[in-house]
């Protein structure tokens, strides 16, 4: 559990960093964000116990930053903040990309680690080796949130969404022709988008 001081200092590192952004975007006309502050953030909120900050910042993310598929413990921390304001849908659907984003990090919050797959990794951040150098953040959830997260990634859902993912990606790792390539990430993309879609 953070120190009151822990969180305060979350919140004013969280609003610092989105005046930062805002101003870039005044200045600039777009945000001159090479160094991700737009990814700790939400981070922040959540970590400060600012859950209606967190999920008014992650959807002004969904809006601002439309075509940014996220980092993996920015991602977590939206499954968080959906699910304590009681979003549960959005919940599932923000875990799922949790879990694409790095099939490794979930079970590892249940303590069932994951080996390492024999799959095709990228970006780097989908690797197991990401989670050894982020581990500090991956204490966030609480024991009940854990136990969620277990029960979603032990489900039908998950499981054919992450069967799907590593088929796909095994099959990348392999494939060396571009047209083939292309084919699969294709077929990646449209199961994605589709399974994300769906309510249940």
């Amino acid at each position: 559990m953070s120190s009151d001081a822990e969180k305060r200092r979350c919140r004013n590192r969280a609003n610092r960093n989105r005046r930062a952004l805002l101003n870039e975007k005044k200045k600039y006309g777009w945000y001159d964000d090479g160094g991700g502050k737009r990814y700790r953030i939400g981070v922040d909120y959540v970590a400060a116990g600012e859950l209606e900050k967190a999920v008014e910042y992650f959807r002004w993310f969904d809006k601002e930053f439309s075509d940014d598929i996220g980092e993996p413990i920015f991602l977590l921390h939206w499954a968080l903040a959906e699910y304590r304001a009681g979003n549960l849908t959005e919940a599932k659907r923000r875990l799922k990309i949790v879990m694409l984003s790095n099939p490794y990090m979930l079970p590892l919050q249940f303590g069932e680690p994951q080996e390492k797959l024999d799959i095709w990794h990228s970006p780097n951040w989908q690797t197991p080796e990401y989670l050894e150098e982020v581990g500090e953040f991956l204490a966030e959830p609480s024991e009940g949130e854990r136990e969620w997260i277990r029960q979603q990634y032990l489900s039908v859902s998950f499981k054919s969404l992450l069967a799907e993912f590593v088929a796909v990606h095994q099959a990348l790792l392999h494939e060396r022709e571009y047209s083939r390539r292309c084919e699969l990430t294709d077929r990646w993309r449209k199961f994605e988008l589709e399974h994300l879609a769906r309510k249940a």
